[in-house]
């Protein structure tokens, strides 16, 4: 909350305006919500006891008050969009309380809302133009028409002409699609719930002006919702407050905000200079925002509570690692991570992954039977204001099956600590990293602040497959200026990281009885004749390592493995089938569809020139990875900090290395185009037995994330209600 609980004690009371003169009357308005707890009790949470309001044509009212206290759940009960419990809402001389839900559906062009976080509340598959009409259109308006008025709704709120063609993931300014959307059925009411809370000042204030002019063109009513006290002073002519659930005061909008400062991020230094341009792509997308280095004593103070919270960390991850989540079993694991991230207070979002979206980006990956269909899972910190870069925290659940359990020393998901070393599968790899996430977060929390900037908290799966999952995200809308992946990563950064694909290669034979074998045709051996001439090809890719900076000092930079072998029926019948499952990598900028079309071709010529395969040709089919690689290059603002951080936290400068495996990262350096950084702790045996993380080096780590995200976020004191009064 960012304001002073006392401050509208010095406004002159008003008194509720008489209901003939209304655009929208509340009285009275209940939300309950009833949960059984385990035992059977019932327990009851008043959302909304008892709220009162009204306003008058062309007013605007804001609802204020601090976050999960009402105000949204208010405002949405009064669009019947959430079904109060009791009260009387009257939108003009209609009841609309009193209506049945078709009735409702009806009246509801009459009132419309701009929702508070455009990406998850438009349809990632719509281009802008279609987005603005749904409205019209589901209310029976003709889509020539509707599509007409779309692309007049456009400069309005300020965006190019082009942009009705866009897809809104393709656009930074999401809010304004919002905004235009919401008044396209000349609604009487609009209600704006929390459009600016995630925007900076400079941005939030033209938003606020729009709002404003498109109310003046149109006539509107505005019901705004918010946290920000400042924000409604600037835009409302009245101002009801609400806690919890209560309205315990309604006045005059200040017109001059008087109110302090409760945001300025505390214990940070003048501003460092600024670091060399990138080589990359990969730029910081805000460099208006001035990133502060950390105060040695709050430097301090944040490893200090890294320390002090370590014990519960270790307990955490090994709850993670408890959960045998391999390809496809990774709900349960999901859960507990939703839970974990809502009972710390964070905004949840939870979604599946569109298939038809996935197909058609170019960084898709196949979807095959064995593809998980477990959720995705984000958490979103949103800031009193925001002062600083934001940023993505992300790790994946996912891990690869253990194999044969006699093979582990102490079982593959029973977490066992001894000396440095954290054992289980999954452990390293890497849900010691997921676990950092949270504690980074939560060793700022333990000294009173969190980040001034919005952060994600991204759980994703399919990491160890296909890389959907990360992309998936991506495709859901969510960005921020930079994202940092603790993967098992040794304490160093990833600069450089290959491509990877997934194919099956399927040959048939000719069966016979094994006295016979010289009529049959064995599946299995020219199975090992394809995988002999692949091996060829992988010698080829890697000679193709000269001039290509990070791989042409590394012995083996492309690795084909045969990771699957299956065939035949029987012992004693020459098979007449057999299936290999391959993994191989690709440098940056090999494009993935080339590299598939090369190996394709190469098995094809390859059979052409077989006595047996050239009459009976091998399918190659690819069902997993077909993700591109990158290179972060140095250079960026967040690099900078990160090694800032790492040195702060471990007393050593930040190296960097080359790794021949898949990473998550690769979505935002390519797709996102913002610093991917890919950072984690020191392990042993990622994908065999007695898989093992260090401990210390997990300390170290979480230490440099916590300092990472106080600097590059920026922070602020945590938020506390100020106790009100009036009435």
């Amino acid at each position: 909350m960012v304001f002073d609980g006392r401050s509208l004690s010095r406004a002159k009371k008003l008194p509720l305006l008489p209901d003939e003169v209304v655009a929208l009357s509340v009285k009275g308005l209940r939300k309950v919500y009833r949960k059984r707890g385990f035992f059977g009790v019932e327990h009851e949470v008043r959302i909304a006891a008892g709220v009162s309001f009204s306003l008058s044509r062309g007013e605007t009212l804001g609802i204020v008050s601090e976050s999960r206290s009402g105000k949204s759940t208010a405002a949405r009960c009064c669009m019947r969009s959430i079904e109060p419990n009791g009260g009387r809402i009257a939108l003009g001389d209609l009841i609309l309380s009193e209506l049945s839900a078709s009735e409702v559906r009806r009246q509801r062009k009459h009132i419309q809302m701009a929702f508070p976080e455009p990406f998850a509340s438009h349809n990632p598959r719509q281009i802008v133009a279609r987005i603005i009409a749904s409205g019209p259109v589901a209310h029976g308006v003709s889509r020539h028409t509707t599509l007409q008025k779309a692309r007049e709704m456009v400069a309005p709120v300020g965006l190019p002409g082009r942009a009705i063609d866009c897809y809104r993931n393709e656009l930074s300014a999401g809010q304004r699609v919002g905004i235009a959307r919401a008044p396209a059925l000349e609604p009487d009411v609009l209600v704006v719930d929390e459009t600016v809370i995630t925007l900076d000042a400079s941005v939030r204030a033209q938003i606020l002006k729009l709002i404003k002019d498109i109310q003046s063109r149109q006539s509107l009513t505005i019901l705004l919702v918010t946290d920000d006290l400042r924000v409604a002073a600037e835009i409302c002519d009245r101002i009801v407050v609400i806690h919890p659930g209560k309205v315990v005061e309604a006045g005059e909008a200040f017109q001059s905000s008087p109110l302090p400062n409760m945001n300025t991020p505390v214990n940070c230094s003048p501003p460092c200079p600024a670091d060399g341009a990138s080589a990359t792509d990969q730029q910081d997308p805000n460099p208006e925002i001035t990133i502060m280095s950390l105060d040695p004593a709050l430097r301090e103070k944040i490893l200090a509570s890294v320390e002090s919270g370590f014990a519960e960390q270790i307990a955490f991850t090994e709850e993670l690692i408890r959960f045998a989540s391999v390809r496809g079993a990774e709900h349960a694991c999901q859960d507990f991570v939703f839970r974990a991230l809502r009972e710390r207070g964070f905004a949840m979002d939870r979604f599946a992954m569109d298939r038809d979206a996935i197909a058609a980006h170019p960084g898709g990956s196949p979807w095959s039977e064995q593809h998980s269909d477990a959720p995705i899972v984000v958490g979103i910190h949103y800031p009193q204001e925001e002062k600083g870069k934001s940023l993505i925290l992300q790790a994946h659940v996912d891990v690869v099956p253990p194999g044969p359990a006699e093979m582990w020393t102490n079982g593959a998901f029973n977490p066992v600590v001894e000396g440095d070393w954290l054992y289980g599968r999954g452990g390293a790899d890497m849900k010691a990293g997921h676990a950092a996430n949270f504690f980074c977060l939560d060793a700022l929390r333990r000294i009173g602040l969190q980040p001034a900037a919005t952060v994600y908290v991204q759980s994703v799966v399919e990491e160890e497959s296909t890389g959907n999952g990360a992309l998936m995200t991506h495709l859901r809308g969510y960005k921020a200026d930079a994202v940092l992946i603790p993967e098992p990563e040794e304490e160093m950064l990833v600069r450089a990281n290959v491509g990877v694909l997934w194919f099956r290669v399927e040959v048939r034979g000719r069966p016979v009885h094994v006295r016979e074998m010289g009529n049959g045709a064995n599946a299995i051996d020219a199975a090992y004749r394809v995988i002999s001439e692949l091996r060829k090809l992988e010698q080829e890719w890697n000679d193709a390592k000269t001039g290509r900076e990070h791989f042409a000092d590394v012995e083996h930079p492309i690795n084909l493995n045969i990771g699957k072998i299956e065939g035949g029926d029987w012992a004693s019948s020459v098979p007449c089938w057999c299936r290999i499952d391959c993994r191989i990598g690709l440098y940056p900028g090999v494009n993935a569809a080339e590299a598939s079309k090369e190996i394709s071709d190469r098995v094809a010529a390859f059979a052409r020139s077989d006595a047996f395969m050239g009459n009976n040709p091998p399918s190659v089919t690819f069902n997993g990875f077909h993700a591109e690689g990158y290179v972060q290059a140095p250079g960026t603002e967040a690099e900078a900090v990160l090694a800032r951080a790492h040195e702060g936290s471990t007393g050593k400068p930040l190296q960097s290395f080359m790794t021949p495996g898949y990473l998550d990262t690769r979505v935002y350096a390519l797709y996102d185009k913002i610093p991917a950084l890919c950072y984690g702790p020191i392990s042993q045996n990622i994908h065999g037995f007695d898989e093992r993380v260090s401990i210390a080096s997990l300390k170290r780590i979480t230490g440099t994330m916590a300092l990472f995200v106080a600097e590059w976020c920026g922070v602020e004191p945590i938020k506390t209600w100020p106790r009100c009064h009036g009435g």
